[in-house]
């Protein structure tokens, strides 16, 4: 029997109002493509422009107000002028050392008289001859604890030129450090945030491993003293595998707890400038860390006792 011209008009209109349906879906799935790659392109302009591909806008500065800082291997001591004056933390709340004794300071940087004078005058606690793998035995810091342990570009400066020897030499310096820091980290509660509150990367130039950092500035609990080493994120330097030595350490040594780590960018310290370990070469020094389009490859690494 044939159908009635009514039902064909009706299953002609269902079919039309179907297909105008899927063709509406269409042009907003293509609408929406488009939106997503003209937001990636903006976010690619952007890093261009800015020379920092790949490189967090908000950089990680992990001082707060509240913090007792050690820093260990300094050299020219502008890096802890540059906490003092440009970050505000308060002078007494810092000690910095040097390897080196006063003497052989002022030989390697002849500038830095002055601003070991000026540390001095503030109310930073400044001590010469303090080897970082001995930390427990300097007098200078007995019965004190830190909630910042910090060696920034650490290095033996034996002037080995064996690139095999010259990694060996200078993982066991880290090894000696990592060995040594409990004898003046602060106990507390872990700085690792539970896996469940945490927040993802905003991007590739902050990494986390085990855990996250709490950044807060009035913690209400002391927590753990946190380990920062900085170094260069380039070959040698990354072949010395800090992360490992820390994590997976031989047998009597203590194990620590990868919080995070994330570019180091000198202009967040302005007035900081990274030394040789070796001294000047007969003039003022040029910088050993060199910009190239906006960007250093350092890295710093940030760790906590495990137990």
């Amino acid at each position: 029997m044939p159908k009635k011209k009514g039902s064909l008009k009706t299953a002609l209109g269902k079919h039309q109002t179907k297909m105008h349906i899927m063709k509406q879906k269409k042009v907003m799935e293509t609408q929406k493509e488009m939106v997503i790659k003209a937001k990636s392109k903006r976010v690619k302009s952007k890093a261009n422009d800015s020379g920092n591909r790949g490189v967090r806008r908000k950089m990680t500065i992990p001082y707060f107000l509240n913090d007792t800082i050690l820093l260990v291997g300094e050299g020219d001591f502008s890096f802890t002028l540059s906490l003092v004056k440009s970050h505000g933390i308060s002078p007494e709340h810092i000690t910095a050392t040097a390897f080196d004794s006063e003497a052989v300071c002022y030989d390697k940087y002849p500038w830095c008289r002055e601003t070991i004078s000026e540390l001095q005058t503030s109310g930073v606690k400044v001590l010469f001859n303090v080897d970082a793998t001995k930390l427990g035995s300097s007098k200078g810091l007995k019965g004190m604890r830190f909630t910042k342990l910090v060696f920034n570009f650490p290095h033996a400066g034996k002037g080995i030129t064996d690139q095999d020897r010259n990694i060996l030499n200078n993982q066991e310096l880290i090894v000696g450090f990592l060995k040594s820091a409990p004898h003046v980290l602060a106990p507390g509660l872990s700085n690792v945030i539970p896996p469940i509150k945490r927040r993802q990367p905003e991007d590739e130039s902050e990494q986390e491993s085990e855990g996250e950092m709490i950044e807060e500035d009035t913690p209400k609990a002391s927590r753990k003293g946190v380990v920062l080493i900085t170094l260069r994120d380039s070959p040698p330097y990354t072949l010395w595998n800090v992360p490992k030595l820390a994590k997976k350490p031989a047998s009597g040594h203590p194990r620590y707890i990868q919080i995070r780590s994330y570019a180091f960018h000198p202009a967040q310290y302005p007035g900081y400038v990274h030394r040789r370990t070796a001294g000047h070469r007969g003039e003022k020094e040029l910088p050993v860390l060199k910009e190239k389009e906006g960007v250093v490859d350092a890295r710093t690494w940030e760790f906590e006792l495990a137990s």
